[in-house]
């Protein structure tokens, strides 16, 4: 069980880090390959870095009291095992000619992976973006670890102010506001709720 769901609904995952384990070790891969078991295994330990802060009980508490940044981080893992699984199956999947071997010698279906590097493409642009969002979360998450004050990440709610307290609003109005009130509102624009619009005009009474 992890923290937002269950492996089985990845299935084809683990095809993958073997894949990335095992290609790792090998000493012809080239450049373009080399790169791809790079991210594989850069995605594999931050998706553990994620899922084992997650698991720590006040950055859990906090993720729970924060139901925009719980769903934004529970599509964020969802997409990037989804992505990881197509890979997966991509390699469970390919097909072995008559001169290729035994389809069952996992060294040669990892080899065929790799020579076959053009086919993953898309599910490796998918990747990269899944991984953007990925290390997004751990530059939430990680914070969180070190501190026990925070009881909520989603933004605080817009207070919006009342009709009531907009129609007495006029920073124009002489009868409102005298020269000293004026002249407050331009050395501090936002001591009237920012109306930087009227700045211009009220320093044109100043002067006269």
């Amino acid at each position: 069980m992890t923290a937002f769901g269950v492996e089985d609904a990845y299935p084809a995952i683990e095809s993958t880090f073997n894949f990335s384990k095992y290609a790792s070790q090998l000493s012809d891969v080239d450049a373009a390959n080399h790169n791809f078991v790079r991210i594989l295994e850069r995605v594999r330990s931050d998706i553990n870095e994620t899922e084992r802060l997650l698991c720590i009980p006040t950055i859990h508490s906090v993720v729970e009291n924060s139901p925009l940044k719980r769903t934004w981080i529970k599509n964020g893992i969802h997409n990037i095992k989804s992505a990881l699984s197509d890979i997966g199956l991509f390699i469970e999947r390919i097909r072995l000619d008559k001169n290729s071997g035994d389809p069952s010698n996992f060294a040669t279906r990892v080899r065929l992976v790799l020579q076959n590097f053009g086919r993953l493409e898309n599910q490796c642009s998918e990747l990269a973006t899944c991984h953007q969002t990925l290390i997004a979360i751990l530059n939430i998450l990680s914070p969180l670890e070190f501190l026990t004050n925070i009881k909520s990440i989603d933004p605080p709610p817009k207070i919006l102010q009342s009709s009531s307290d907009t129609a007495t609003w006029d920073p124009t109005s002489p009868a409102q506001f005298g020269k000293k009130a004026i002249s407050n509102a331009l050395a501090n624009p936002t001591t009237y709720n920012g109306e930087l619009c009227y700045l211009s005009n009220l320093r044109f009474k100043l002067q006269y």
